[in-house]
């Protein structure tokens, strides 16, 4: 495989940031969600993506959280962030790769990062979120150690 390069997020990753977590989170969710259509699914996150990313150049300049992107030839290919929410509580948040560079490591190589940056700043609690039926998700932050506290329960109410 080629080499991975981790860097830092740039204001001016924002819209291929979007680009990505758009494509991404449409798979995601339809993995967890089959009934619902890609369409639905991807009108729903395109009416969130501004909401997600209010705060994204200020989360660039901000000590508590950390925004990385994955290279491979200078081409963007995944991204990946992390936050300290608390002084002691660190989370593992947004971790989208571009379909065609998924299962290659470059999540995990993410994974890592954030990590090592995470301990740095003597987190005591490590955190992360997936979806249960993402088991890529799942798998990568298993392997490093987190293991389930609790389950969100969910069902949609059709009118």
């Amino acid at each position: 495989m080629e080499t991975v390069k981790i860097r830092l997020a740039k204001s001016q990753d924002l819209e291929r940031i979007k680009e990505i977590f758009l494509a991404a989170a449409t798979d995601e969710t339809k993995s967890q969600f089959p009934k619902k259509s890609k369409k639905d699914i991807k009108t729903e996150t395109q009416g969130e993506l501004k909401n997600i990313f209010k705060n994204f150049k200020k989360e660039l300049k901000s000590k508590n959280s950390r925004w990385l992107v994955a290279e491979i030839n200078l081409k963007f290919v995944g991204f990946a962030n992390a936050e300290i929410k608390r002084k002691d509580e660190g989370w593992l948040a947004f971790n989208y790769i571009e379909k065609n560079y998924r299962s290659k490591g470059i999540g995990k190589k993410l994974t890592k990062e954030r990590i090592n940056w995470l301990k740095k700043r003597k987190i005591k609690y490590l955190c992360a979120t997936a979806l249960i039926k993402n088991k890529k998700s799942v798998n990568n932050l298993r392997n490093f150690g987190l293991e389930p506290t609790s389950f969100k329960l969910q069902k949609e109410i059709k009118y």
